[in-house]
């Protein structure tokens, strides 16, 4: 059993190697043989969540905070919100799984995904059949800086939060 976890540990440090370093800019030789190696070792990076092309050991630091609320719309016209993804209301087992999702439905493209997940809320909350939905997005920018701020500074600073509905849909009944 130990020479399997062994060879797995090799095998996921020589993935990662090989992933990290074909974002690096080597003489065309060492690139052909790096891009090689790495037809083998995406699809296991893909699978693990590996695939945000960072560098090894430093991300980029986040510098916007997204959020969304799904809401459904009342008989006195009002919007009353169902869900909301963001990293406070999500438990510690569903917040990696639904942030992913999340940051997938940024994308405009994706409201393929935006439809079957309020279809599934529509579901797994019980909402009725015709109940219109909405996805609101809401995001706040921190501010770069090429120099550290200090901690007083952090403290001053609040959030300039920009939202918008982003898709609508009603719930659609299924069998």
């Amino acid at each position: 059993m130990k020479i399997f976890i062994v060879l797995f540990c090799l095998w996921h440090m020589g993935a990662a190697l090989v992933q990290a370093f074909s974002l690096v800019r080597f003489p065309a030789p060492v690139m052909a043989k790096i891009g090689s190696y790495t037809t083998y070792v995406q699809p296991y990076m893909s699978l693990i969540s590996s695939h945000q092309d960072w560098n090894l050991f430093a991300p980029d630091p986040l510098l916007r905070i997204t959020e969304m609320s799904f809401e459904k719309l009342t008989a006195t016209g009002s919007w009353v919100m169902v869900r909301r993804l963001d990293g406070d209301h999500l438990s510690f087992f569903r917040r990696a799984p639904e942030l992913k999702i999340m940051g997938n439905m940024l994308d405009r493209s994706q409201d393929h995904m935006k439809e079957a997940y309020i279809q599934d809320l529509c579901r797994t909350e019980e909402l009725p059949n015709g109940t219109p939905i909405g996805l609101r997005r809401r995001y706040a920018d921190i501010p770069g800086f090429m120099e550290a701020l200090s901690l007083e500074v952090w403290r001053q600073w609040k959030p300039v939060w920009t939202e918008w509905f982003d898709y609508f849909t009603s719930c659609k009944q299924t069998s």
